[in-house]
């Protein structure tokens, strides 16, 4: 028995020779693939309260791999030095199949999307940029918490579970921006680190 992986959405052909060399062919459609996919964008908190540089990375989840990403407002676009009014992302998965999303922001939706200087106290990271290994830290109680750190491509690289302190070892990475996910029983954070 042979097994074929990945295929994408179509018509196919398939012809079988067996050790005699007889020959058989025969024809499949598929017509739906694996997982739809699904978009989350998930937005950095500045980088302090005064500032308003923030990324946007996507989590893409479903359909096949690898990913193509683009921003139709130029490449790559997952960080703004000032808050923007209008950001599109648009993903493409190795079949073809294609997937949007949009977000829409300035000074007052940052708030409203929960990245106020309130959670900046609530959640500290250092030394950022990091060479190497970096501190987060959950001010308050939490009696457990999961991190997940992503490229700008959205790629998983890593998760925790953690109580109110972690430190993290990025010297392995690129050189770069990679995001941040926090999630308590009661918040989620998401945050930015830079790799110098």
């Amino acid at each position: 028995m042979a097994l074929i992986h990945n295929l994408c959405e179509g018509s196919y052909t398939v012809e079988v020779t067996d050790n005699d060399g007889c020959t058989t062919d025969g024809s499949i459609t598929i017509n739906q693939i694996g997982t739809p996919m699904t978009i989350n964008l998930m937005v950095s908190a500045p980088s302090s309260p005064t500032s308003c540089d923030i990324c946007v990375v996507p989590i893409v989840e479903g359909g096949y791999t690898p990913y193509q990403i683009f921003w139709p407002v130029g490449e790559p676009m997952p960080c703004s030095a000032c808050p923007f009014t209008t950001l599109e992302v648009i993903v493409i998965d190795a079949c073809g199949c294609s997937i949007s999303d949009v977000i829409t922001t300035n000074i007052v939706a940052i708030g409203n999307l929960g990245l106020t200087t309130e959670i900046l106290r609530d959640l500290k990271i250092f030394p950022n940029p990091t060479n190497g290994v970096f501190t987060l830290e959950l001010m308050g109680s939490s009696p457990t918490a999961s991190l997940e750190l992503y490229s700008l491509k959205g790629e998983l690289i890593s998760s925790h579970n953690f109580n109110n302190r972690i430190e993290i070892d990025i010297e392995h990475l690129a050189k770069g921006v990679y995001m941040g996910r926090v999630n308590t029983a009661h918040k989620v954070f998401n945050f930015k680190v830079v790799k110098d």
